[in-house]
């Protein structure tokens, strides 16, 4: 799938980056729905996000590569017929800035990596198109425990996907 992260909760990202949107992104995403009942799904799901951060100043460029993966618990429940189904989700994982480097123009910074413990929840609706096809349109809510700034992170994404 794809995903448009926002960095809601720190200026930190826009001071150095200048932004709080990056496009430059992809999800994946994978469930296990062991427990099927008439009220609903009970499941667990593995989930993992990349994206990619840049900024060029005169000087210098700043590039990060963000990855998350999560262990989450889902809840999936047929709201109309089985066409529509909703899905709500929650759960920990990693959140890692990896390989941000400082380049300037003969020099380059060593790259750094930080990897911190994470919470997420989020909900989503899949439309059916076939009897096992659908799209899957949702966000996510992430917040990273970092030691020395706020990382909270939105993840409205649009996805395709295929029940086995």
């Amino acid at each position: 799938g794809y995903f448009l992260p926002g960095i809601l909760d720190d200026t930190t990202n826009k001071d150095f980056f200048g932004l709080n949107i990056w496009p430059l992104s992809a999800h994946g995403k994978m469930e296990l729905m062991p427990f099927k009942h008439k009220w609903g799904y009970l499941g667990f799901s593995l989930d993992a996000s990349y994206f990619f951060m840049y900024k060029d100043y005169d000087t210098y460029s700043l590039y990060s590569h963000v990855l998350t993966g999560n262990f989450n618990l889902v809840y999936q429940k047929f709201l109309y017929k089985r066409v529509i189904m909703a899905d709500i989700h929650a759960g920990s994982g990693v959140t890692s800035f990896t390989g941000t480097k400082f380049i300037f123009r003969h020099v380059e910074s060593e790259p750094f990596t930080s990897i911190n413990i994470n919470a997420n929840c989020g909900a989503a609706l899949q439309l059916y198109v076939q009897k096992r096809l659908y799209i899957e349109t949702g966000a996510d809510y992430i917040h990273a425990f970092t030691s020395d700034m706020t990382f909270g992170m939105i993840q409205p994404e649009i996805a395709i996907g295929w029940q086995f």
